[in-house]
């Protein structure tokens, strides 16, 4: 079982200094208490048995408190007390044959670059529409090889495509195509985590890649950063100019959420001038969407934050100052999000929240809450949160009408890298592509497109074709130059085309 290796890692470690006897907290509602002041209290059911003394002696490691009582628990009593209740294992969701049988037929094709390496690292893929008429290109960022490439589709059915360098970046998260110049030419912005692994420091730094005398070039719009995983441009404070809104999600003792107001005055230069804001000190920001969601003309966004704090927020524009409401929060710390869209789901005029929480490389451990929640935007109401279904390693989501019937469908892909599922899944079809078919408003089936290959952190959505339907992009990662060998991806991106074409 998935389960075995982890937990006698786990337990191998717990063995190493001598076990001391101590009694389990008497209350209850005191550990609650103290839990509770950071994140949603944490149900003993949410993991097995083994996994809590690694868990909890993070958690204390991570406030500062390692050896030391926080509120007067030790952290052995609160492993015991969890332990205490925990289950031995945590079985897999069972999944019905009748799943694997989607009424959209998919046809799967992967590609490489000419003589790349089994080793993908592809942290984004971005389909952009530069000419209409003509067929969408990729954007793909690479984080193992430390590049930014275009990839182009003049034939699905041939074997190979054009993978064209356009940059080398240290360690290329996300990319957004915009005018931040206004000279009406587009240029490429890109997050840069800085490093591979997750750990403090100040290597993160957001660019922008501009064609200046025919050539791609760099211009560093703020460095010194710790890892930044999402950019989002937008007129923030209303100069009418394009500033940037940056997630630096940083690890345990950096990171924060900050925007970057545009003063720059001459691009040709190859140097600019922006100013730093920050809007929230918390680490762990993965996503922040963008819009205007008050109707006042100003533009507000969404901001997902993992880590401890498991949380959606909305942050209201007054003017480049923005004020925090907290939109929904998780049930606790392990829960995982890694994924925020902004879309009308259920089609009523107004924008909703697509959330995922897939995240297994803190604990090693895929989850059965893993999946998706629709936040139901109910205008003055408030937020309401509905679940969707359930994924392991959720990571790559986005929407489109995928069987022509006029409402929003959703494709979502997995990123469990660490897993062999042949070995830690033996005899479980686990899904690795999806799409959950909506029904009626808010009610979803899902459709297993693909099994047992989990290695897809992102996708994208686009009639690459041109046949008039929707065809889905993933992009692969594999951990072989980290050790897991057996890990290897022949292919980096994989195109998933429909075959519906259009009703027209």
């Amino acid at each position: 079982m998935w389960l075995r290796r982890f937990s006698q890692e786990i337990e191998a470690s717990v063995k190493k200094k001598p076990e001391k006897k101590v009694k389990a907290p008497i209350s209850e509602a005191l550990l609650r208490q103290s839990c509770s002041r950071c994140h949603g209290f944490p149900d003993p059911k949410v993991l097995p048995k083994l996994a809590w003394a690694e868990n909890i002696l993070k958690m204390y490691e991570f406030i500062g408190l390692k050896g030391r009582p926080l509120d007067g628990f030790l952290a052995e009593e609160v492993i015991a007390w969890y332990q205490e209740r925990a289950p031995e294992t945590i079985p897999l969701r069972p999944v019905s044959k009748a799943q694997f049988k989607s009424p959209i037929a998919f046809k799967a094709r992967g590609f490489a670059p000419a003589g790349a390496p089994p080793t993908p690292g592809v942290s984004s893929v971005q389909l952009v529409q530069s000419i209409a008429g003509n067929r969408p290109y990729a954007l793909v960022s690479d984080m193992q090889h430390h590049r930014l490439m275009k990839v182009e589709f003049p034939d699905l059915n041939s074997k190979q495509i054009p993978f064209v360098t356009l940059a080398q970046v240290p360690y290329p998260c996300r990319t957004e195509v915009c005018d931040i110049d206004g000279d009406g030419q587009n240029e490429i912005l890109v997050s840069d985590l800085g490093s591979f692994q997750p750990m403090d420091h100040d290597k993160g730094l957001v660019a922008v890649f501009k064609l200046l005398n025919n050539k791609l070039v760099p211009i560093v719009l703020a460095e010194g950063l710790g890892r930044v995983c999402d950019v989002r441009t937008a007129d923030l404070d209303g100069d009418n100019d394009l500033d940037v809104l940056v997630s630096e999600f940083g690890w345990h003792t950096s990171g924060r959420l900050i925007w970057l107001e545009n003063r720059t005055k001459d691009w040709s230069k190859g140097k600019a001038n922006f100013k730093i804001h920050t809007i929230d000190k918390r680490h762990g920001v993965i996503h922040t969407p963008i819009a205007d969601l008050n109707n006042d003309g100003k533009p507000d966004f969404l901001a997902l934050f993992s880590q401890e704090f498991e949380e959606v927020s909305l942050f209201t524009n007054e003017g480049g100052k923005f004020k925090q409401t907290v939109l929904d929060k998780a049930p606790h710390p392990a829960w995982g999000s890694n994924n925020l869209q902004l879309v009308d789901l259920d089609m009523d005029g107004d924008l909703d929240a697509l959330v995922a929480n897939g995240d297994t490389l803190d604990d090693l451990m895929p989850k059965n809450d893993h999946g998706l929640r629709w936040l139901e935007n109910k205008g003055k109401d408030g937020w309401e949160a509905h679940d969707i279904g359930k994924v392991y390693g959720v990571s790559g989501v986005k929407t489109a009408d995928l069987d022509n019937d006029g409402d929003l469908d959703i494709v979502a892909s997995s990123f469990l890298p660490q897993f062999n599922p042949k070995r830690d899944f033996p005899g479980y079809p686990l899904p690795s592509i999806v799409w959950f078919e909506q029904l009626k408003k808010g009610e979803f089936k899902m459709w297993i497109l693909e099994q047992r290959h989990p290695c897809h952190p992102c996708l994208d959505l686009g009639d690459i074709d041109l046949d008039g339907d929707v065809d889905i992009v993933v992009g692969n990662f594999s951990m072989a130059l980290q050790g897991a060998t057996w890990n290897k991806q022949r292919h980096w991106i994989e195109v998933w085309e429909n075959p519906l074409k259009s009703k027209k």
